[in-house]
């Protein structure tokens, strides 16, 4: 009888901690992820390691001009910016998943550039390069339409026979 009683207990202890939700998981949920970002919640330093099935829930914040102000930046940058708008990171965050090798032994994902910063092209290798604002309308819209497009053209193939297509390809944008 008590052997039934530590198992039943031991059960329920199991099953209480694993509906707990961690961002440390694994594959944690972007919703999740979206909603640390936009309570200014997430401190972790790395990335949480989102896949390809990701991609569409991260997309429904591809417009968003939500000012984020806490967020996880590639710590090799030495640039440093105080806020992001929230479509905009998502946007850096789709091009990680797109980039990423495999999955680090940490779970984390790499950076998809040094920040989720928008250049244009002509000013890349620039020293003087121009980040776009901030607020800039016209390349937030332009650079959410192409992920969108990229993700429709291709979002009912295997992933790895796109992820290397560049959604900025055609544009005059890229990640700095």
């Amino acid at each position: 009888m008590k052997q039934l009683k530590i198992i039943s207990l031991l059960i329920f202890a199991l099953s209480v901690v694993s509906c707990e939700r961690n961002i440390d998981d694994n594959q944690p949920e972007a919703e999740y992820f979206v909603d640390l970002l936009r309570s200014g919640e997430y401190d972790a330093l790395m990335l949480p390691k989102l896949t390809s099935e990701s991609i569409p829930t991260l997309l429904k914040y591809a417009s968003s001009k939500e000012h984020i102000t806490h967020f996880p930046v590639n710590p090799i940058s030495s640039f440093y910016r105080e806020e992001c708008r929230l479509g905009i990171y998502v946007l850096w965050i789709i091009e990680a998943i797109r980039l990423a090798p495999n999955k680090s032994e940490d779970g984390s994902m790499p950076y998809a550039s040094q920040n989720p910063l928008l250049i244009k092209k002509e000013n890349a290798e620039s020293a003087q390069f121009q980040p776009l604002d901030t607020d800039d309308e016209t390349s937030h819209s332009q650079v959410a339409q192409a992920y969108r497009d990229w993700w429709k053209n291709h979002e009912n193939m295997l992933f790895f026979l796109y992820k290397n297509v560049d959604p900025l390809e055609g544009s005059i944008y890229q990640w700095h």
